[in-house]
Formats: structure tokens, C-alpha cells, sequence
């Protein structure tokens, strides 16, 4: 049986518009549906564990995908660029969560969000992340020209550079108390950003951070800050 669909197995498939995925398969390998422009939904069996790193890059009609509670690992890059990308939905005993709404529901089994995973992501309104993620990397959120607000769980430690930078819907966002350092270029161009509070375990904030946050009106540093 396939176990896997391999690096680049669908690369620059422009035309491909449906694709079935059988059960024994366990991992979307690097690459394997990059640049399919035409792709606009797709359903991961329940056998997946693993989507890696740029496995949907430029899909940018893909507008839904349903993925299996069981997944444990969305690597680099997974769904970068994938502009009309509306709501990731979890498998739950063969329903699903609403498919029109434009919202991404992380599986409680992800304990990262790799780097420039939603990388200009630019449908999406909302994100949900569960207790289970202890960081976000780099460009993680990146352009996600939609997204208004994110409730990050107090588990997260770390919150990499640029994360969220030029999400310019962006109002509200709460940094949790674990976090040490805000890393460079943060929230850098997050437009409607108006009001953010620093917590007390923040000693660090890098450069750029704020830069173009036109609509800052009020920030509150706590006095453990060192470094600006």
C-alpha cells in the first residue's frame, strides 16, 4: 500500500483539481502538491501524521482542507502562501467544523507552529490555538492580511520574529505571561493594532517591533523590561 505521498510527487500539477488520498498513507512529504493552482479542497485520511514542510506552497485556490485529529506535525512552510486558504477543519467521527467559515483549527496533538506556516494566508479571519503549542516561529502568521484576532494559550513560551507581522486587520492579541522576549518586527505593520499590554515576564524587546503600527494608541511596559 502507499504510505506516503513523496517529495514533489505533484509539483507544478497547474491543472490538478481533486485528489483522493487513501488510508495507509501517514505522511504529505516536502513539496509533494507545491504550485497546484488549481487545487481548491482537499481531505487527509485519519493514517496521516505528518504534513512537511512546504507540502501545499502556493496552492492559492485551495480554499479548505480537512485534517485528522491524529496529525502531530505541520513543518515549514506547509501552507505558505496559500491565499485563498478559508478554514483548516478537524475530522471528529466523520463531521467536521463549519467549512465556511474562515477559521483554522489547530489539532490539540501540534506542539509548534513552525516557521512561515500560514506564511500570507490572506483569507484568514481567525485562529484557534490549543493549550498543547509551546511556540510559534518565525513568519508563523506572516501577512495574514485578514486575521483580527488570535488568543494565544498561556502555554506558548516563545513567539519567534515577525510572527505577525503585516497582519493589518489585526485589533487585539494577548501575549502570554510565560514569554520572555519580544522578538524582532513582532507586529511590524499591523496597522490596526491600537492597544497592547507587555506582561512581567518580558525583559526583552527587539528591534522594530512596533515599526508602521499607524493606529497604536497605548501600550503598557512592565518595569522587568531591560532592553528596548
Amino acid at each position: 500500500p502507499i504510505t506516503a505521498i513523496c517529495r514533489c510527487a505533484f509539483r507544478d500539477c497547474k491543472s490538478l483539481k481533486e485528489i483522493a488520498i487513501p488510508n495507509s498513507v501517514t505522511s504529505i512529504e516536502p513539496n509533494a502538491f507545491e504550485n497546484c493552482e488549481s487545487l481548491v479542497s482537499i481531505t487527509l485520511p485519519s493514517s496521516v501524521s505528518s504534513i512537511q514542510s512546504n507540502a501545499f506552497q502556493n496552492c492559492t485556490s485551495l480554499e479548505r482542507i480537512i485534517i485528522p485529529p491524529s496529525l502531530n506535525s505541520i513543518e515549514e512552510g506547509a501552507f505558505y502562501n496559500c491565499s485563498s486558504l478559508k478554514s483548516i477543519n478537524i475530522q471528529s467521527n466523520e463531521q467536521t467544523f463549519s467549512e465556511c467559515s474562515s477559521q483554522f483549527v489547530i489539532p490539540s496533538s501540534i506542539n509548534v507552529i513552525d516557521r512561515s506556516v500560514f506564511y500570507c494566508c490572506s483569507k484568514l479571519t481567525e485562529i484557534e490555538i490549543p493549550s498543547s503549542v509551546t511556540s510559534i516561529m518565525d513568519l508563523a502568521f506572516h501577512g495574514c492580511k485578514s486575521l483580527l484576532k488570535i488568543k494565544i494559550p498561556s502555554t506558548v513560551t516563545k513567539i519567534g520574529s515577525h510572527a505577525f507581522s503585516y497582519c493589518s486587520l489585526l485589533q487585539e492579541i494577548t501575549i502570554p505571561e510565560n514569554v520572555t522576549k519580544i522578538e524582532d518586527g513582532l507586529f511590524e505593520r499591523c496597522t490596526s493594532l491600537k492597544t497592547i499590554e507587555i506582561p512581567s515576564s518580558v525583559t526583552l524587546i527587539g528591534n522594530s517591533v512596533f515599526s508602521g503600527c499607524t493606529m497604536l494608541e497605548h501600550v503598557k511596559l512592565p518595569s522587568s523590561i531591560e532592553v528596548i
